[in-house]
């Protein structure tokens, strides 16, 4: 199950490095520091409706 759920991030974790690294020109900082965000507040909402 863990491993179906990590495949679902392989489209999509391209996408935003590519849009991030054209955006900027220069390295994929961004694209793994939108990320990071973006995992960070699925965590929290997650979470959130979790303690419910």
């Amino acid at each position: 199950m863990i491993v179906g759920a990590a495949g679902g991030i392989g489209g999509f974790l391209p996408v935003i490095m590519g849009i991030a690294k054209e955006s900027t020109g220069s390295s994929y900082q961004m694209g793994f520091a939108t990320f990071g965000v973006l995992a960070t507040c699925a965590f929290g909402a997650l979470s959130l409706l979790r303690a419910r």
